[in-house]
């Protein structure tokens, strides 16, 4: 809700007007005025509610930290965005704040970096906060994080096995390296679990 000033000029004073002024929702109002001569005018005004259409959100893990990326394809009466945090899913603490770029009609792109994120559950919520004060809550996302992957491998006679524990929630790149350090065979596994399993067969290698 929101507030309309009537300011009335010309004729001759006092003025006085119709229609309600505050705590007005999103709409069109039309207002008369009319001076001590009973001179009157009309004039509309649309009244706008904040909006943001958030187009995607996405949180990924980095060696040593967490990306969060959003993008907005339409924001009105927005001031700017807050990236919150939580490692439970219920208390969250706010990280960092970015401006609103204002777009009215086209994807604009936000990028925030968590350079400490908690060695294990992290919950990421994106709110916007409107040039009256509110916040809208407009997404959340999580993810596992630990700093570095836990590999083994065991070499079998026609097969090598490749196990990974990590819990990084992306695709994981690895190289198998022969005992000269020459690259053998480059894999990229897809990791949607806290443990992946891989078998290379040594017919593929060169």
């Amino acid at each position: 809700t929101t507030f309309v000033d009537i300011n009335a000029r010309g004729g001759t004073m006092p003025y006085s007007f119709t229609g309600e002024i505050s705590n007005l929702p999103a709409g069109t109002y039309t207002y008369l005025v009319t001076d001590a001569n009973s001179c009157s005018a009309t004039q509309s005004v649309e009244i706008k509610e904040p909006k943001v259409n958030l187009a995607a959100f996405d949180v990924g893990t980095g060696d040593t930290s967490v990306r969060i990326n959003w993008k907005t394809s339409y924001e009105y009466a927005i001031d700017h965005f807050t990236v919150e945090k939580s490692t439970d899913g219920a208390s969250f603490n706010p990280i960092g704040a970015v401006n609103s770029s204002w777009s009215a009609a086209s994807l604009f792109d936000y990028i925030m970096n968590d350079v400490k994120p908690s060695p294990a559950k992290n919950v990421y919520r994106i709110a916007a906060v409107t040039i009256y004060g509110e916040k809208l809550i407009l997404q959340e996302k999580s993810i596992m994080f630990a700093e570095q992957a836990k590999i083994s491998m065991k070499n079998m006679a026609e097969r090598i096995e490749v196990n990974i524990s990590s819990n990084l929630e992306e695709s994981i790149n690895f190289t198998l390296l022969d005992m000269n350090g020459k690259a053998l065979k480059m894999i990229q596994a897809k990791k949607d679990v806290y443990n992946i399993r891989t078998t290379i067969s040594t017919q593929d290698l060169p």
